[in-house]
C-alpha cells in the first residue's frame, strides 16, 4: 500500500476585479510532485498554459457592472487532489469622454454640456460634472447625465471637468474652459478726426 501524504499548496487568490479580458493568476511557485492545471467554467475563456500556475487567462466576460467569470485552479499530487475556485469580476473600460472646444459668450447664464462620444456608442460608466474648486462656479442641473444644463456660470473662465468610471478600471477625464463675458455698461465710440454732417456720427 502507498499512502500519499496531505501536502500544502500555496494558492492563489480566490477573488479579483480587473479592467479588461486578461487575468493573469501569479499563482506562488508550487513543490515539484505538485501538478497544477486551470480549467475554465466558461467555454469562450482561453488558458495560454494550462499546466502554468502563473498563467494568462483570456477572454474574461466583462459588463458594465462587473461579470463573474469561475476559473478552477486543480490541484493533484499522487491520488491527493484538491481545487481552488477563483472568481473574477471583469469590467469594461469606461467610455472615453470628450466634450469639444472651449466655449465664450456675453452675458449668457445658462449653456448646455454632453460628451460627444455619447450620441455614437453605448455609453459605459457612471459620469460626474464638476466645476475645478477654485476656478470658476456655476450649477449642474444632472451631474450624472451625460448631458446637462449649467446655468448660473459666473464671470470669466470656468473650468468645468466630467469624469467617468467603472469598477477598478481608470477613470477617464475631459475638461472644457467656458468663459463668460460682462456686457459693457456704457459703449463708448472714439472717432477722433471723422468728418461729422449736422449731429449725427
Amino acid at each position: 500500500l502507498r499512502r500519499d501524504n496531505t501536502i500544502t499548496i500555496p494558492t492563489p487568490s480566490d477573488y479579483a476585479e480587473i479592467c479588461g479580458r486578461n487575468y493573469v493568476i501569479n499563482a506562488p511557485p508550487v513543490p515539484a510532485n505538485v501538478i497544477i492545471s486551470i480549467t475554465g467554467f466558461d467555454n469562450n475563456i482561453s488558458i495560454s498554459d494550462p499546466l502554468n500556475p502563473s498563467a494568462t487567462i483570456s477572454g474574461l466576460n466583462p459588463s458594465p457592472e462587473g461579470l463573474i467569470n469561475i476559473i478552477f485552479w486543480n490541484i493533484s499530487s499522487g491520488k491527493c487532489t484538491d481545487a481552488v475556485r477563483i472568481r473574477i469580476k471583469s469590467f469594461t473600460p469606461p467610455t472615453t469622454p470628450y466634450l469639444g472646444s472651449d466655449i465664450s459668450f456675453c452675458e449668457k447664464d445658462t449653456v448646455y454640456l454632453n460628451t460627444i462620444n455619447s450620441s455614437s456608442v453605448g455609453l459605459v460608466g457612471s459620469l460626474s460634472w464638476r466645476v475645478i474648486p477654485g476656478e470658476g462656479s456655476g450649477t449642474f442641473v444632472n451631474s450624472t447625465s451625460a448631458g446637462t444644463f449649467f446655468t448660473n456660470i459666473g464671470y470669466g473662465q470656468n473650468k468645468v471637468v466630467l469624469s467617468i468610471a467603472n469598477g477598478v478600471c481608470p477613470i477617464l477625464r475631459d475638461t472644457i474652459a467656458i468663459h463668460k463675458y460682462k456686457k459693457p455698461e456704457n459703449l463708448i465710440i472714439s472717432n477722433i478726426g471723422s468728418n461729422l454732417c449736422g449731429d449725427t456720427l
